[in-house]
């Protein structure tokens, strides 16, 4: 005959055992990516390829979703996320801002935001303060409208000082801004990474020399996506 204490102890143990296998469980769905956001690799491929050929679509969500909830791969996030907002995808610069805006201390990073903030007024038409929380960028000049490109004339040399005053224009949206200063990296300073990654920013500003002058650089590389998305910019700059 089982004594009130032995009742307790098993009573006891028997929801200790639950505790864990509950615990367990919950380990086990945590551990594992949800599936719903798998794609196999053929898939996977094909909606990269129509990203990069200028998806504007539902494949921009589904190959940042892959990366940002199944993989956890925070590089490919911001780089598909980016793609799209190139793109004109909603889903993508939404994405790409709040990625942008994440870490207070990237001061670059903020400055940036401000030219995708002002797309998202702009194309999108977001009353963004209502939207966003604009104090909480960290860094909010008053206005998202980019700077004039004639406060950027060309220039065959920079001081430090000036430097920073063009890259803060190019950030803020400014094409001009970012053809002086990646045509300096690429013909003057002879660095190709800083260059290449100017003429991107000029491109998504709307500046038509940086447009075709990363296509080209895109249309050189190996990788095919790299020259599809090459294709994408030199069309884009003859429209």
């Amino acid at each position: 005959m089982k004594t009130r204490s032995t009742f307790r102890i098993t009573k006891l143990l028997k929801w200790l055992g639950i505790i864990i296998f509950c615990g367990g469980a919950m380990l086990i769905i945590c551990a594992c990516p949800p599936m719903s956001f798998y794609l196999s690799d053929a898939e996977l491929g094909r909606l990269k390829l129509e990203v990069a050929r200028g998806s504007d679509g539902e494949a921009v969500k589904k190959v940042a979703d892959y990366y940002t909830y199944y993989k956890s791969d925070y590089n490919e996030q911001l780089h598909w996320l980016a793609i799209g907002a190139e793109n004109g995808n909603l889903y993508g610069t939404k994405g790409l801002l709040i990625l942008l805006t994440v870490n207070k201390e990237n001061k670059e990073a903020l400055t940036r935001s401000i030219f995708w903030l002002y797309i998202m007024e702009s194309v999108f038409q977001y009353d963004i303060d209502k939207s966003f929380n604009l104090e909480d960028l960290g860094y909010y000049p008053g206005t998202t409208k980019p700077p004039n490109d004639t406060l950027f004339p060309s220039a065959s040399s920079f001081s430090e000082a000036n430097i920073a005053r063009y890259k803060e224009g190019a950030l803020q949206g400014s094409g001009q801004a970012a053809l002086v200063l990646a045509n300096y990296y690429d013909k003057v300073a002879r660095d190709a990474g800083e260059a290449e990654y100017w003429y991107r920013i000029g491109a998504q500003d709307g500046n038509t020399e940086c447009m075709k002058q990363y296509g080209n650089i895109l249309l050189a590389k190996n990788d095919n996506l790299d020259r599809e998305r090459g294709k994408f910019w030199l069309t884009k700059a003859g429209e």
